[in-house]
């Protein structure tokens, strides 16, 4: 008798199959939640007179053990959630003559998916699955209604929000992935459901400080806060309680483990502070238990040093006729408490006049904040608010307005050589009849730019700079060489050289 040709092959019996041997459940557009499902496994048959085949089933890496006979070529198990089945097949003859065990099997994992209620107000989440398609945060805020959405960098030590007004969504566009934890606002309840491949070794990879992290969805891992603490190097770990609007945290004080022992499920996303750089396989049994310390009620309420939330704040730049946006205008946001400046941020408004920023993560409710914004020439300040409530904050729209230099200046024209034209760019502290006379090497004057009477500002960009054509006043080209650039505004007088190259 000769035995079971080849591996195992498994086939999508109210299952799909994923890459890697995962799969979860799957029946139509209804996702189902028990945690059994059936997995069919079919094989080639064996030659010779086969009376019936042994099952022999692995669960989660552990021993064959034989779990029944069938005479056809395909077996049906009850896989439960959260575990990894291999199998292999023995083929018996009338007689009860055996042959070879077959190959085993590749993985199954069995993952159903996961389903979250969000509450209206702030959700810490996290990402269970490694999806066949990417999750972007203009995707939950365009297609579930999510107001806003936001990671923590944490290269940066700080929040990056994306967020709607109105019909616009401010922010980047950035995928979610296993392991990572967001932060997502809404304004009503709302269902979220993940599907996808799990990994097959969860792992996360932790930075020294603060990590916004996830539990992937794998085989079944009984794993709570404390365990956490115990088989890492994390000195605290915290979850963002909905309900109550407040953290929960669970913290390494010496060899002691304070505060609730509350479990981590898949789907949602933990606050982790890492002493240091740290891989983290999750697969791998606790380490020998600390003590754990008494629950006293005033450590049960610990927070996290990190106590804010994602805070974003937005607004709107014009210029002085106060319809055009200032595209490029630079804003400058400080944040105050009491008389100490907390930190001060620098963003661009985009082609629209609107810019946005995330506060420092050491914000907190009652900070002052301040902000102004500045173009070539112009300048203004928005009204100073404080930071109040959770989530997006709009500070209005400024119109910009003309910034008066404190004194005077020629300044270098660009370009410089040039061929055939440059701009003269200057700066008036007061108005004045202004003039600008070029003379060439020898003290001749070549050209005279009559200006009229201007007002105190800055002369800088190509629109309001003044402009040589690189002619004298016959209108013939000059010759290539050395050139002097006088300016005169009242009694100001300044030089500056100047080359033609040809």
């Amino acid at each position: 008798m000769r035995p079971v040709i080849g591996l195992i092959r498994v086939l999508a019996a109210a299952m799909l199959i994923l890459p890697f041997g995962s799969a979860y459940a799957q029946t139509d557009e209804q996702y189902s939640y028990d945690d059994d499902i059936y997995l069919d496994f079919i094989w080639d048959p064996a030659t010779g007179p086969v009376h019936h085949y042994n099952v022999f089933v692995s669960i989660d890496g552990g021993e064959y053990q034989l779990v029944g006979t069938t005479e056809t070529t395909s077996y049906r198990l009850i896989g439960e959630d959260g575990h990894v089945y291999r199998v292999k097949v023995q083929a018996v003859d009338a007689e009860g003559n055996t042959g070879p065990m077959s190959d085993e099997s590749d993985p199954v994992i069995v993952a159903l998916p996961v389903q979250l209620q969000l509450e209206e107000g702030f959700n810490l989440v996290g990402i269970p699955f490694y999806a066949s398609a990417s999750l972007t945060s203009h995707q939950l805020i365009r297609e579930k209604g999510c107001k806003l959405v936001a990671y923590w960098d944490v290269s940066r030590g700080r929040w990056i929000s994306t967020f709607a007004v109105g019909d616009e969504i401010l922010g980047p566009d950035f995928e979610l992935k296993p392991g990572m934890g967001v932060f997502i606002k809404v304004d009503r309840p709302i269902t979220l459901t993940f599907k996808g491949r799990p990994p097959f070794r969860p792992q996360l990879q932790l930075r020294g400080g603060f990590n916004l992290v996830s539990i992937p969805k794998s085989r079944r891992i009984a794993l709570s806060a404390h365990d956490f603490l115990r088989r890492t190097g994390a000195s605290q770990i915290s979850w963002w309680d909905p309900a109550r609007g407040r953290w929960v945290t669970a913290l390494r004080v010496g060899n002691d483990i304070l505060g609730p022992d509350f479990e981590l499920r898949p789907g949602y996303g933990y606050f982790v502070k890492a002493v240091a750089d740290e891989t983290v396989d999750l697969s791998v049994p606790a380490a020998p238990r600390l003590r754990i310390g008494a629950d006293v009620p005033a450590l049960q309420a610990a927070e996290p040093e990190l106590k804010s939330l994602p805070h974003p704040i937005y607004g709107v730049v014009l210029m002085p006729d106060g319809l055009t946006p200032a595209a490029g205008a630079t804003v400058t946001v400080t944040l105050i408490r009491g008389w100490r400046r907390i930190a001060e941020i620098e963003v661009k408004a985009d082609e629209r006049g609107i810019w946005h920023v995330d506060l420092p993560a050491e914000h907190r409710e009652g900070d002052l904040i301040k902000a102004t914004a500045r173009a070539i020439g112009l300048q203004g300040e928005y009204p100073a608010i404080t930071v109040e409530g959770m989530g997006a904050q709009f500070l209005g729209a400024l119109t910009l307005e003309m910034r008066v230099p404190t004194e005077t200046k020629l300044l270098a024209n660009y370009p410089n050589p040039f061929n055939p034209e440059t701009w003269i760019p200057f700066q008036l502290a007061k108005e004045a009849d202004v003039t600008i006379k070029i003379f060439d090497m020898s003290g001749r004057l070549v050209r005279t730019l009559r200006l009229g009477r201007l007002k105190p500002g800055y002369y800088v960009d190509k629109s309001r700079a003044a402009y040589w054509d690189g002619r004298n006043e016959l209108g013939e080209r000059v010759a290539s060489g050395v050139y002097f650039c006088v300016l005169e505004a009242g009694k100001f007088r300044a030089v500056r050289r100047m080359v033609v190259s040809k």
